[in-house]
């Protein structure tokens, strides 16, 4: 029999402690900006579940009730408590997102923001990821403005030409305050210069409530008896439209095509059904992007001498391709998913793994004893398409790494 010394007890307790540390998971907090039921950001939040898990993060949701104030405090309370995360997501919004950035700077939290852009007023006094702010580690957003424009000339192309006079829309926008809004209408303008054969009527604030566009949507349409087309910058804006025009006896889907932007759910069973005629989406995963980037950068694999301000482009859903991705989307079936595929950990330094192309991804989006996912990633939603904003030299470079997908990336960027 062994008998141990107070010594050796200590020691052995030391060593068991500086293990735990050393395998503790990074502590990630994503402030979600609404409630629990807001069609968007509850897939954002499974998903972000899903690849938590896979990546060994510690993984806390709070959430903001769709409040800015509220929103704010539930970052700062994050940041202010005991034990910090190690990691904080979240969107920036008007007159809080910089409140956030410094108190997360000052406590020594690194900040990933998504999402939304940096509004104009702010631009100059916030800069860029890692300038001023050291800990803020990269920016995520969707091209909200292509989207825009993308649904606007989707919409028009289905219309067809007018046998008289021209194609009418009328739009449904979110809050005057969201840069999501802004861009996005700044894109349904765009793409309204390039067709002459279409004319906006009008585009009102729906303030990304569905209750309110299912208020406004009927007198719209009174006020504008020949509209064909109905734009709206959400799917839940969109969606709660639709019922109310088909209960005031609009036939939506056949004299009146509506389309919107997000991939929820309800989104898809509706362009199924044809109550939309298409929904652009693929953006929820940006959520993902953001841990992924945690991870890597937890481990070492993401520096701050990269690329840290990334484009996602959103891509179009329809009837023509719902059939093949509905499944998948709409039933939670994230754990079927392996994320750790995207990690600089399994896939080596390059381009960062976050944006491969469809080939080298299939493997990392099957598990081998479930359903393999490629004809979900067919759709090019996962793509490097997604970093529009990258410089074709940088992907010259960094393909030489990505063998599967020299011929993908050069060509979809020299396009």
């Amino acid at each position: 029999m062994c008998l141990r010394s107070p010594f050796v007890f200590c020691l052995s307790a030391m060593l068991a402690f500086a293990c735990t540390q050393a395998t503790a998971a990074p502590r990630v907090v994503f402030i979600n900006p609404d409630a629990p039921g807001n069609l968007f950001w509850d897939k954002v939040t499974d998903v972000m579940h899903a690849a938590a898990l896979d990546l060994g993060l510690s993984l806390e949701v709070r959430y903001g009730e769709d409040n800015r104030e509220l929103t704010t405090q539930q970052a700062l309370d994050a940041i202010d408590r005991e034990t910090s995360p190690d990691y904080l997501i979240y969107i920036y919004q008007i007159g809080q997102g910089k409140r956030i950035l410094q108190a997360a700077e000052k406590a020594g939290v690194y900040s990933i923001i998504f999402n939304t852009d940096i509004p104009p007023q702010d631009q100059s006094s916030v800069g860029e990821p890692g300038q001023p702010f050291a800990r803020w580690l990269a920016h995520l957003t969707p091209d909200d403005q292509a989207a825009g424009r993308d649904l606007a000339s989707y919409l028009i192309d289905a219309a067809g030409k007018p046998q008289a006079g021209k194609t009418q829309l009328i739009g449904f926008n979110g809050g005057r305050d969201s840069s999501a809004a802004r861009l996005r209408e700044e894109g349904l303008n765009q793409a309204l210069l390039n067709r002459p054969e279409a004319e906006l009527l009008q585009v009102l604030v729906a303030d990304w409530d569905p209750a309110l566009s299912a208020r406004q949507a009927p007198p719209l349409l009174r006020r504008w008896p020949s509209t064909r087309i109905v734009w709206s910058a959400s799917d839940a804006t969109a969606l709660s439209a639709a019922e109310a025009l088909k209960a005031a006896g609009y036939r939506v889907g056949k004299d009146l095509l509506i389309g919107s932007i997000d991939w929820t759910d309800e989104g898809l069973k509706a362009v199924e059904q044809g109550s939309l005629k298409v929904t652009f989406g693929g953006h929820f995963m940006e959520g993902v992007w953001a841990l992924v980037l945690a991870h890597d950068h937890a481990k070492g694999l993401f520096t701050a001498d990269e690329t840290r301000r990334f484009s996602t482009n959103l891509a179009p859903i329809d009837a023509s391709n719902v059939h093949r991705y509905k499944d998948m989307l709409t039933h939670n079936r994230w754990d079927q998913v392996d994320f750790r595929q995207f990690s600089r950990e399994r896939r080596g330094k390059g381009v960062h793994t976050i944006f491969g192309c469809p080939r080298s991804l299939t493997e990392g989006f099957t598990r081998p004893t479930r359903q393999p996912f490629e004809h979900l990633l067919a759709l090019d939603i996962l793509h490097p398409g997604a970093i529009r904003q990258w410089h074709i030299a940088a992907l010259n470079d960094a393909v030489q790494t990505h063998s599967p997908c020299r011929v993908d990336l050069r060509e979809r960027f020299q396009k």
